[in-house]
């Protein structure tokens, strides 16, 4: 039994590493994504429900423990949580959706509403710029510090 496990160990942590042999990843801590707080959003109907569950996240759970924040959007967490590494310590996914439109709603919702917060880091309103999927999904998220 003790081998057994010893083995599965050995593997995960050998599939691990490799995983961050990518060139995407290679200059990023694999600490600095956080999908703790991810909603997954594929239903227009339900933009309101996510809005409220996003919402509570970012005032409970978000906001209060940091000094700063940003709220984006991405199609590839990683190259965001690398550029934002200057400045942000840490990235929060907050809602993923196959639907590039809806997280482009959410940013634009979420810019505006949190646009005269003491804290924001974001000096436009709405959404700004396509983006492009690496895994056919596209991320709300907010960096930190």
């Amino acid at each position: 039994m003790n081998f057994i496990y010893l083995a599965v160990t050995v593997v995960l942590g050998l599939l691990f590493k490799n995983a961050f042999k990518d060139p995407e990843l290679k200059n990023i801590k694999p600490n600095n994504i956080f999908e703790d707080f991810i909603f997954q959003h594929f239903k227009k109907s339900k933009i309101g429900l996510t809005k409220t569950k996003i919402t509570k996240v970012l005032n409970k759970a978000i906001i209060p423990e940091f000094n700063a924040f940003k709220i984006g959007k991405t199609g590839n967490p990683n190259r965001r949580t690398k550029e934002h590494s200057v400045n942000f310590d840490k990235v929060f996914l907050l809602c993923k959706s196959k639907y590039p439109e809806h997280i482009v709603e959410l940013e634009t919702y979420y810019n505006d509403k949190y646009f005269d917060h003491t804290k924001n880091e974001n000096k436009i309103k709405g959404s700004s710029g396509a983006n492009s999927s690496i895994d056919g999904f596209y991320y709300l998220y907010v960096a930190v510090n």
